[in-house]
Parts: C-alpha cells; structure tokens; sequence
C-alpha cells in the first residue's frame, strides 16, 4: 500500500489516498482508480508516492521522560479571575466551587505528572488566555 503525496504525470490519481503498488524490475506498477495499473520509474514513484508499508522506527522523548513536572497557575489578580477557574476546572475536570478552593494563592500548583502527561494538560491549557510556570524547565 501507497498513498499519493504529489500527482504523478499520468494515471488517475487523488493526493492522499491509498493505493495498491507492485514491485517490478527498476520500476513501480501503482493501481490508479480507474484499476488500471501504471508504471513509473523508481525516481518518479518515490517523489509522488509515499510506501506506508515499511517499516519505520521512530524516537519520541516524551515517552522515556520520566522526570515529574509541575504546572503552575498564575493569576493575573489577587482575587480569582474567570479565565483561570475556567482553565483549571477544565484541565482538572473538577466543577467551579473546588476550582475556586484551589486557587487560593498568586501560584497555584495546577498537577504534577511525567513530560506526556504534562503534554496533554498543555494542549487544554493551550486553549485559555492563562499564565503558567513549568518547573522543572519543560524542554518540548
């Protein structure tokens, strides 16, 4: 299996399909959709199809991080703000009242966890208009 990246000069194809491909002598046969089978040289099949059946390996650092990072909230005020209870319930997944209970101070610690968790917090904080520290420094 193949999928189209980049239109190829002939066949009938769509950019980011799937294809069905063969190997031949120095060349790739690709099933276009009208099931007809075209060849192209190795140059061209490489610079317009990508082969999704090899093998890849890839690195993420995040899953061997195993250092504990701690979020914290800082309010813009010394009286709670809307926008961060409304960060911090979200995040949290705790309603207003506790949220309020838990904002008691200028920085709060919002959660602790390891880099993909604190990955994911950062993708819903990512959403509100909120200051935050990260300690220890958050290198992603």
């Amino acid at each position: 299996m193949c999928t189209c990246c980049q239109l190829p000069s002939s066949g009938h194809f769509t950019v980011g399909k799937i294809y069905a491909f063969k190997y031949i002598i120095d060349a790739q046969q690709v099933m276009d959709e009208e099931e007809e089978w075209v060849t192209l040289c190795d140059q061209a099949f490489d610079s317009c199809f990508e082969d999704i059946t090899e093998v890849t390996t890839s690195f993420c650092p995040l899953s061997f991080d195993k250092t504990i990072y701690h979020i914290y909230l800082i309010l813009d005020e010394d009286s709670n703000n809307r926008k961060e209870i409304k960060a911090c319930a979200k995040v949290l997944n705790i309603n207003y009242l506790k949220t309020r209970e838990k904002l008691n101070h200028k920085r709060c610690l919002l959660t602790s966890g390891e880099a993909g968790m604190i990955q994911g917090v950062l993708e819903k904080l990512s959403a509100f208009d909120v200051h935050y520290e990260i300690e220890p420094p958050y290198p992603y």
